[in-house]
C-alpha cells in the first residue's frame, strides 16, 4: 500500500537532479548508510518491488528465494546490462559468468528481510542481525543446496574492495558506480540515448554481453560514458548535451536516398519517428483538453473501469472509482496491479510490471485506434476540448486553427481543413448541438497518428 512513496522518491530525485551514483547507492543500500535518513530508507523500497505470494499454502522460502533472484537479476540488467538470470541453473552459455558466481552475486541480496518498520515508506528492507548462509542452488532449485558462497562480483569485472571482512550491498552499490567500472556509465547513457532517439547505440539495452548487439558507434558510447562521469553523474546535464546536439535536432522526414542506404537509420542521418509512451498519450489528451491536474506526488489514482472488469484480476471493481477528481492526474500516478493492467495503458504497450522493462514494445494496432475513439477517458477529453474550442471566437476557421495548434503544434493543411469542414457540415445537417459538433471535431484531431507520435 505504500509503494507510491518509493515512486515519489524517484520523481523527487530526478527533479532535483540527484547525481546518478548517489541515486544508485540509496536504492541498493540506503538502509546501510551511516545514520540513514527516512528518505534513504524509502529509497530501498526498490527491493520491495519484487513479485510476492501471500496465498495460503505458498512456500515462504520458495518465494523469498525467487524475490532475491529477481533483485539480483534486475540489478544486473538495469545497471550492468548483464543477463544474469541465464545463470540461475547453469553457467552462462555466452558470457563469462559461472553458475557459482551468480549465487555469489545473489548473496549480496540474500541477507535482507522484509519487515514492517514505522517509517513513511511502510515496509522496508532491513539487515538481519545474523547473516544468512548462501549456497548454490543446484539446477536453480532452492531445495537442492550446493556449495556455500560468499558475496562477490563476477571475476571478469574489476574486483570489489569490501569495507570489512564480508562484502555487503553498500560495497556492491559503490562498486557499481565506481568511475572505473566498465559497464555502468555505458549502460546508462545508452538508456538516455534510446529514450531520446528511439533506439540505443546498443539496441539490446538489457544485454551488453557477447550475445547482445554491438554498438553502432562505440567511440561515441565511450565518450558519452566518460562525459557522464565528468558531469558528476548529472542526468539533466547529460540530457542537455544530447538534445542540443545537431544529431538530435534533425528532422525525422523520410528521404528515399537515406532509406535505400540506411533503412534502419543506424547512422543517425535523421531523427526517428516513434510512438508516445502509453502514459504520455493519455497525458497529452488531458493537457490539450484543459483537464490535466499537474500536481506531483501522493497515493496512486484508480481510474474508473467498465463494470465487472476488475474481477478479471481478482479485484473488486468498486476499488477503481474516482477519488476526489483524481482521474485527471498524470498517467504516472495510475495504480499498477500486476494481476490486472489498466486497459488503456495495455493497449499502448505499457509494461505489465512483472519483469524489468529496459525497452518497451512498439505496435500500431486497431485496438489503439478504437481506444482513442471509444475509451471513456478520451471521449471525456474530446468533449472538454470541444468546449475549449467553443470559447474561441465564433469564426469556424479560427477554431480549427486553434485545434491544430493545441494538438499538433502546426497549422492545418488545406486538405485537412476541407475534411473537417465537411465533418462539421454533416453533423450540422443531423441537427446536432454545437457542443456535439465541436466534440466530434476534437475527437477527429485527437485520433490523428501525428497526435500519438513523437516526430
Amino acid at each position: 500500500p505504500h509503494a507510491w512513496r518509493f515512486r515519489d522518491w524517484v520523481v523527487q530525485s530526478i527533479n532535483r537532479d540527484q547525481p546518478f551514483d548517489q541515486f544508485t547507492i540509496e536504492q541498493l543500500a540506503g538502509d546501510l548508510l551511516p545514520e540513514a535518513k527516512t528518505e534513504q530508507l524509502v529509497a530501498t523500497g526498490f527491493h520491495r518491488n519484487t513479485l510476492h505470494n501471500s496465498a495460503g499454502g505458498a512456500d515462504k522460502e520458495e518465494f523469498r528465494s525467487k524475490a532475491v533472484k529477481d533483485r539480483a537479476d534486475t540489478t544486473g540488467g538495469v545497471w550492468l546490462g548483464l543477463t544474469l538470470n541465464c545463470c540461475q541453473c547453469h553457467s552462462h552459455k555466452y558470457d563469462p559468468i559461472a553458475h557459482r558466481e551468480y549465487y555469489s552475486f545473489y548473496a549480496f541480496f540474500n541477507n535482507a528481510d522484509d519487515a514492517s518498520v514505522k517509517v513513511p515508506g511502510g515496509e522496508a528492507s532491513i539487515l538481519r542481525p545474523a547473516r544468512r548462509t548462501t549456497q548454490v542452488h543446484l539446477r536453480g532449485n532452492f531445495l537442492t543446496p550446493g556449495a556455500e558462497v560468499r558475496p562477490q562480483t563476477p571475476a571478469f569485472l574489476p574486483a570489489l574492495q569490501p569495507r570489512g571482512e564480508l562484502s555487503d550491498r553498500l560495497d556492491l552499490a559503490r562498486w557499481i558506480v565506481d568511475p572505473k567500472h566498465p559497464l555502468t556509465a555505458r549502460v546508462q547513457v545508452n538508456h538516455f540515448w534510446q529514450h531520446l532517439f528511439g533506439a540505443g547505440l546498443v539496441t539490446t539495452p538489457e544485454n551488453f554481453g557477447r550475445n547482445g548487439q554491438r554498438p553502432t558507434h562505440p567511440e561515441l558510447l565511450d565518450w558519452l560514458a566518460a562525459e557522464f562521469i565528468d558531469l558528476k553523474w548529472s542526468r539533466k546535464a547529460l540530457i542537455r548535451t544530447l538534445v542540443m546536439s545537431a544529431t538530435y535536432r534533425q528532422a525525422s522526414t523520410h528521404r528515399p536516398e537515406l532509406a535505400e542506404r540506411d533503412p534502419a537509420n543506424t547512422l543517425w542521418a535523421r531523427q526517428n519517428r516513434q510512438p508516445l509512451e502509453a502514459e504520455i498519450v493519455r497525458d497529452s489528451a488531458l493537457a490539450v483538453s484543459g483537464l490535466l491536474r499537474p500536481e506531483l506526488g501522493g497515493p496512486s489514482i484508480q481510474p474508473v473501469l467498465p463494470k465487472g472488469l476488475a474481477v478479471l484480476g481478482e479485484l473488486k471493481n468498486e476499488r477503481f472509482q474516482e477519488q476526489r477528481g483524481d482521474r485527471h492526474r498524470r498517467g504516472l500516478y495510475i495504480l499498477v496491479q500486476r494481476t490486472f493492467q489498466y486497459p488503456m495503458l495495455a493497449a499502448f504497450d505499457a509494461p505489465d510490471g512483472n519483469q524489468p522493462c529496459p525497452r518497451r514494445d512498439r505496435s500500431n494496432t486497431p485496438i489503439q485506434a478504437l481506444t482513442l475513439l471509444n475509451d471513456p477517458a478520451f471521449v471525456e477529453c474530446s468533449q472538454a476540448l470541444g468546449q475549449r474550442l467553443m470559447k474561441v471566437s465564433g469564426d469556424r476557421e479560427q477554431r480549427l486553427r486553434q485545434a491544430f495548434s493545441l494538438c499538433l503544434g502546426r497549422a492545418a493543411s488545406d486538405a485537412e481543413r476541407a475534411v473537417l469542414q465537411e465533418l462539421i457540415a454533416e453533423l450540422e445537417r443531423q441537427k446536432q448541438k454545437e457542443e456535439t459538433v465541436w466534440a466530434g471535431v476534437a475527437r477527429a484531431v485527437l485520433n490523428l497518428d501525428e497526435f500519438v507520435t513523437r516526430e
